[in-house]
């Protein structure tokens, strides 16, 4: 694959990358546009496919008991209804999706960092709290705690 305008060696290096060259993007580049890619696997991410959905619904609502060669018009017909609003509509609850994608990511993020014990850490401190437990098992009770006995996933029987 060879895009011009782009040398060889940067062709190679960004396929090495994963990242695939198409010149449509290079002219993008070229006029002070830039290319941002959507996640793969996330449809909710892209406005273009609830605006596809809406194309789809509005074909499948004009099709009923059509001709097979009205398609096509009745097609364009759905896409020309799509207005500059559902546009903006669309645009903004991707971005509400977005906010709640980075707030749970956000939220997952400070409940891993619970978890995580710096080895090098000077202070000999733990985020464990097994130091803190006795080793007396008297003291180690587990009050209100009742074995699954009856339970379909127990592994013993106690009995």
């Amino acid at each position: 694959m060879f895009v011009s305008g782009i040398s060889e060696h940067s062709v190679i290096q960004i396929t090495q990358e994963g990242e695939p060259v198409y010149e449509v993007e290079y002219l993008l580049n070229q006029h002070g546009h830039k290319v941002v890619r959507l996640p793969p696997y996330h449809c909710d991410l892209n406005s273009i496919e609830k605006i596809w959905a809406t194309a789809k619904r509005r074909v499948a609502e004009k099709n009923v008991i059509q001709a097979a060669s009205e398609i096509s018009s009745i097609t364009e017909a759905a896409f020309s209804t799509i207005t500059t609003e559902e546009w903006i509509n669309v645009c903004q609850h991707v971005e509400k999706i977005e906010d709640q994608y980075f707030e749970s990511d956000r939220l997952l993020d400070i409940e891993l960092d619970k978890f995580i014990i710096d080895p090098t850490s000077d202070d000999g401190s733990s985020d464990s709290s097994d130091d803190e437990m006795s080793e007396d098992p008297e003291n180690n009770t587990m009050e209100g705690v009742e074995p699954l006995e009856d339970h379909t996933y127990t592994k013993f029987n106690n009995k």
